[in-house]
């Protein structure tokens, strides 16, 4: 069976897991926050009715040569295999964290593994909504969900950095946390 910061696969998430010490529940909480601030403003832009927004409304400007005036047409292109890719990608990169989490909450780590199921959850809905809302190359679609998966691993840098910073404390927090789950702490609680 998988210890619970195998799950954690290197996120700073694993740190929910330990309210005890709350410099390092309070770093979750600002890397789980941030993560969803980037995906609201994201979200935002995906909108219609937003005039600051990056929707496409399949409207794009060009330059009639003769006459030098600038004239919008319509454009159309087919992007279902951009789309069907977009896909393919969003899933094999958010399906192992889905996974996790679920098992995570199976494993009644329910903050740790309900942060990470909303926010999976979370961010494959926003970057779908984004792409539909503004794409209109294949190369586009692969571009933004690159871009927002890279968002998604902000939980992961900030782990990698507390790593350096306080490999120690790090380590130590994490057997606590792995050696509670297993229903035998040896240790004070972190």
């Amino acid at each position: 069976m998988l210890k619970i910061s195998d799950l954690c696969d290197g996120s700073v998430y694993i740190l929910f897991g330990c309210p005890h010490r709350p410099m390092f529940f309070a770093i979750a909480m600002v890397a789980a926050s941030a993560q969803l601030m980037f995906l609201y403003l994201f979200w935002r832009a995906a909108d219609a009715d937003d005039e600051h927004s990056d929707y496409h409304h399949g409207i794009e400007p060009s330059c009639d040569m003769p006459t030098g005036q600038i004239v919008c047409e319509e454009v159309e292109h087919n992007m279902s295999s951009g789309y069907l890719l977009g896909l393919m990608l969003l899933v094999s990169i958010q399906l192992p964290q889905l996974i996790a989490g679920v098992k995570l909450l199976l494993r009644r780590a329910f903050l740790i593994g309900g942060v990470l199921v909303f926010n999976t959850l979370t961010a494959s809905a926003v970057t779908m909504r984004y792409i539909m809302a503004t794409c209109v190359t294949e190369t586009a679609i692969l571009k933004d969900i690159f871009v927002l998966l890279f968002i998604m691993d902000v939980d992961e840098y900030l782990y990698k950095a507390l790593h350096f910073a306080a490999d120690e404390t790090l380590a130590a927090i994490v057997d606590e946390i792995d050696n509670a789950a297993r229903g035998y702490a040896q240790v004070a609680p972190c």
